[in-house]
């Protein structure tokens, strides 16, 4: 050999190398592993937000009550699954209750032909998205974001 290694030492070397490889590997699937968890864990709050925009606007807009009924069911179901997804301290499934009321009340008015103001249910939803905003905001999502 021109350079004065032996087969062992090249041996060792490469086995060292490989061995560092597979660390780096596996530290680089654990950290993918933690941001996927994360992002999947934003898609489900972020799915939460958007079914209380699409029952108030299913409500407000008059839809049919087939497509009421449908937002009404998906929105109960993400107000059951915020128990899970938020901290209990930060007042989100309360507050989506609270949106849950506001939004009866909405309802029955428009269908009984009531004066009817959706500022009550406008505001509930703002809360809702200030309660949400630090859950939601794509931005603060991750570093490795670009």
């Amino acid at each position: 050999m021109c350079i004065g290694l032996s087969i062992q030492q090249i041996s060792t070397f490469l086995t060292v190398f490989v061995a560092f490889l597979a660390v780096f590997i596996a530290f680089s699937q654990m950290r993918i592993a933690r941001e996927k968890l994360r992002f999947d864990i934003y898609a489900k709050r972020f799915e939460i937000y958007k079914n209380c925009v699409i029952y108030y606007i299913a409500v407000n807009e008059k839809k049919s009550n087939d497509e009421i009924k449908k937002s009404k069911e998906l929105f109960t179901i993400s107000m059951r699954e915020s128990l899970f997804l938020f901290d209990d301290k930060k007042g989100i499934h309360s507050e989506l209750k609270n949106f849950s009321q506001v939004m009866e009340k909405f309802k029955y008015k428009i269908e009984n032909n009531h004066p009817v103001d959706p500022i009550d249910a406008e505001n509930s939803l703002l809360n809702i998205e200030e309660k949400m905003k630090n859950y939601i905001l794509f931005n603060k999502f991750s570093k490795w974001m670009v």
